[in-house]
């Protein structure tokens, strides 16, 4: 039987309201044993403002590739490659947004904290099991599930990082940023009003007026699909992106069992209790 920590389920029954897995593993490869995190996966998501997730695959993708420099030809044609050259690195993953999948009214505004994102990573198949196979630290090579697994756990954190900082910081919206301009504007006139500005009780007033502006924003969107993201300052939400960016360095979201696989689906009751 496949034993994963608490909060791990067999990737194969890892598909939640919140998340799905699509992913075209090796023949070689026992997905059975690789197992994800969803308290981990959710409490990155929620944080980084992703309502969906989907880890898809591509096994016709590209795989880095070096070109050495042509030095020099013989009497015959025949072309001397030197030692330097030009190195072509793919990534193992990219990242897009989910369209298929969108739950929120584009023609109704949301303030920018009210607004989620469905997003897609997507895995380069024959870039990963390269990797692999140049990585010496597997006894199985490209056949180790484990190896699979580490590779998988550091591009699911690391696409969740990328697509909720971008969400976070750049996909604020021209009337959110218009009434955060309004916001630091409104600010720095109340302070120079009272004759001795500083820079300490310029903060202060920022503070508490975005703390005022959330709030009215949570109260008009508080039982909206997904919720009202809290954050220190209205707009870029720039401490959830810093907090995000720590957290999916720090938390594991996949690891791989090296008992025998589990036949039985976990219950609905089970992911649901985790998930929820």
């Amino acid at each position: 039987m496949s034993e994963f920590k608490d909060g791990y389920f067999p990737i194969e029954y890892a598909n939640t309201n919140r998340t799905r897995f699509v992913i075209p593993f090796p023949e070689y490869v026992k997905p059975q044993q690789i197992g994800v995190n969803l308290r981990g996966l959710r409490m990155l998501l929620r944080i980084g403002g992703i309502s969906h997730l989907r880890v898809a695959g591509q096994t016709d993708g590209e795989t880095t590739r070096f070109t050495p420099t042509i030095v020099g030809y013989d009497s015959q044609g025949n072309a001397y490659a030197g030692k330097k050259g030009e190195k072509v690195t793919i990534p193992e993953f990219t990242t897009y947004d989910d369209e298929a999948n969108r739950n929120q009214d584009a023609s109704e505004w949301k303030p920018h904290s009210a607004t989620w994102k469905n997003a897609v990573i997507n895995l380069n198949i024959n870039e990963m099991a390269e990797r692999i196979r140049q990585e010496d630290k597997w006894a199985r090579g490209v056949s180790s599930t484990e190896a699979w697994a580490y590779h998988l756990d550091k591009v699911v954190r690391k696409g969740v990082s990328d697509i909720g900082v971008r969400h976070l910081t750049l996909g604020v919206d021209r009337t959110t940023w218009g009434l955060t301009a309004f916001q630091y504007v409104l600010a720095g006139a109340l302070e120079v009003s009272t004759g001795h500005p500083s820079i300490e009780s310029m903060a202060y007033r920022i503070l508490f007026m975005s703390l005022c502006m959330n709030l009215v924003h949570y109260i008009g969107h508080r039982n909206t699909y997904d919720g009202y993201r809290w954050s220190v300052l209205y707009g870029p939400q720039l401490d959830r992106a810093l907090l995000l960016i720590v957290l999916s360095s720090r938390t594991n979201l996949v690891m791989a069992s090296t008992e025998n696989p589990h036949e039985k689906e976990p219950s609905s009751n089970s992911l649901d209790s985790v998930v929820g």
